[in-house]
């Protein structure tokens, strides 16, 4: 029972965090987001929740289950390569964003500058 209350405040505890995290991330209650875009906050998001899923089984094998499972404990792998190439990926996915709001920048500049020129050819023709 003493074992039971303890993972409710731990689990209650765990809750409040995520709570407190999510009102500080605008963009995990951003509506305008569209539910088939990854952007960068949400794929760093599920890198850190896995982290956490990973660390969390780990330690409830190891206090919990360990006495009651004859297996060896599962291991982690510490090898980088996967969460690398999901940084090279995010900063490329970055990279592109930066380009298209340049892109979007440049011909938002041309249209006035064209819409402008036109004004003073109207104005010049009258």
């Amino acid at each position: 029972i003493k074992e039971a209350a303890d993972v409710a405040a731990l689990l209650q505890q765990a809750q409040s965090t995520l709570e407190k995290l999510q009102s500080e991330c605008e963009f995990l209650s951003s509506e305008t987001q569209s539910s088939g875009v990854f952007s960068p906050g949400s794929l760093r998001v599920a890198v850190c929740d896995l982290q956490m899923l990973m660390a969390a089984f780990s330690h409830v094998f190891e206090t919990d289950l360990r006495a009651y499972c004859s297996r060896d404990p599962p291991s982690f792998s510490t090898e980088t390569h996967v969460f690398q190439r999901i940084h090279q990926l995010l900063l490329a996915f970055t990279m592109v964003l930066i380009h298209l709001l340049n892109i979007t920048v440049q011909e938002s500049v041309s249209t006035q500058t064209d819409v402008r020129i036109r004004d003073v050819f109207s104005l010049l023709q009258s």
